[in-house]
């Protein structure tokens, strides 16, 4: 996608030791850019859950007016953090090694991505190289093909991408896709007869996936990268819903997120939020989503906060500024 010297890449560190809600800690190379001159906006907190890191990942690649992919992992299990980074650093290198990026078959693409995404795991894990048997991430994907105006989004887990749309001060916020839950008939479906059992979680309102042995820890998502044992012994599945829509001249704003922002936040709460800052301000944008997230959870009187992952995207952005020059970007940060 052209010089290095046009690029800038983003990554974070995994920080054992960071505070709550401290940002991660990013590497930097290439070619410094605001981010609020591409468009997007990001941020990513630690919860406050003791003796953990931060497990959520995300990574941002955009091409000034042909590309940008949005990556939204939330790492599972006691090595979920490692998982969500593995499938952070490999997910955009497989889309765009796939030649049917830019093409009418992306669709058809997505599933296959994911599919890779699982199978370089699985290399990884029996290789030594990362212990994925019983941690994973969820992952949802977004690529947004500008020349095409088409947003396809692939998801698995409880990760969610938003849209807002109309009035950008009373825009509407819908989901682009919806969690994957092991109560809902067809993922029970599919767990029920590949042996999985499903249980009361003793600590929210739902089920999780656990295998008549008790082998596999029970896991509230039916879908997921990773967590090697639940594909194999419970039925759990890396196959993507994949969502496409043409991007309309009313669709204003993107907005992904870990469960760290809808556990007690709906779409629409997301796009009130973003709604009151003008096209040059998203980051600010993102850190009030991450803030008012955090807020919620604080005034559920909770011991836990989840970790929070956000992306926020003006999808208005580049035409609003066509008279200013705004750099190619690759950015990825945990």
């Amino acid at each position: 996608h052209g010089d290095d010297s046009r690029k800038l890449s983003l990554s974070s560190e995994t920080d054992y030791n960071s505070k709550s809600f401290a940002s991660k800690k990013v590497k930097a190379k290439g070619r410094r850019l605001d981010p609020d001159s591409c468009g997007v906006g990001y941020v990513c907190k630690r919860g406050q859950k003791p003796e953990e890191p931060n497990q959520d990942s995300f990574c941002v690649l955009k091409v000034l007016n042909k590309l940008s992919i949005y990556c939204v992992f939330d790492g599972v299990g006691r090595d979920g953090h490692h998982v969500s980074n593995f499938a952070k650093h490999y997910m955009p290198k497989i889309i765009l090694k796939d030649r049917r990026l830019h093409t009418n078959a992306m669709s058809e693409m997505m599933p296959e991505v994911f599919s890779q995404m699982q199978s370089l795991i699985t290399q990884a894990d029996r290789a030594g190289k990362l212990n994925a048997k019983v941690s994973g991430t969820t992952a949802t994907v977004v690529i947004h093909d500008h020349p095409a105006g088409m947003l396809v989004c692939g998801h698995v887990g409880d990760s969610i991408c938003a849209i807002g749309y109309g009035e950008r001060h009373k825009m509407m916020g819908d989901p682009l896709n919806q969690e994957h839950r092991p109560e809902h008939p067809e993922e029970k479906k599919r767990i029920l007869s590949k042996g999985g059992i499903l249980q009361r979680d003793p600590l929210g309102a739902g089920y999780r996936v656990v295998d008549r042995d008790r082998r596999v820890p029970g896991l509230n998502m039916s879908r997921c990268l990773g967590f090697l044992a639940g594909h194999e012994l419970v039925g759990l599945s890396f196959e993507p819903d994949v969502c496409i829509r043409k991007v309309m001249p009313t669709d204003q704003t993107l907005v992904l997120a870990s469960d760290g922002v809808w556990e007690f936040m709906t779409s629409q709460d997301t796009m009130d939020i973003v709604g009151k800052f003008p096209m040059q301000d998203v980051q600010p944008a993102a850190e009030a989503v991450a803030n008012a997230a955090h807020c919620r959870w604080h005034a559920e009187d909770l011991d836990t906060v989840d970790d929070i992952a956000v992306i926020v995207s003006f999808l208005k952005h580049t035409s609003v500024k066509k008279q200013r020059h705004v750099e190619p970007v690759i950015g990825m940060r945990k």
